[in-house]
């Protein structure tokens, strides 16, 4: 459903975009989800994560399926 959504945004639009569909806990959970987490490192990277709610949700979600996380920001 969110990729069929997203599909005619700009990436720097779809933060906004997963928010305004109330989606932003179905991102997170399946983005977790879909992850190699039994890997030693695992690094994530985009612009969707650059927003507070988003990358705070989805750093929850890690948590909770038992990664830990290091948090590294734009300086």
């Amino acid at each position: 459903m969110l990729a069929k959504k997203l599909a005619d945004y700009t990436l720097d639009l779809a933060a906004e975009k997963i928010i305004a569909l109330d989606a932003v806990q179905e991102f997170c959970r399946d983005f977790v989800d879909s992850l190699p987490l039994d890997l030693d490192l695992t690094l994530v990277d985009g612009e969707v994560f650059n927003n507070t709610v988003i990358r705070k949700a989805f750093v929850k979600e890690l948590k909770k399926a038992g990664a830990m996380v290091w948090e590294i920001t734009r300086a």
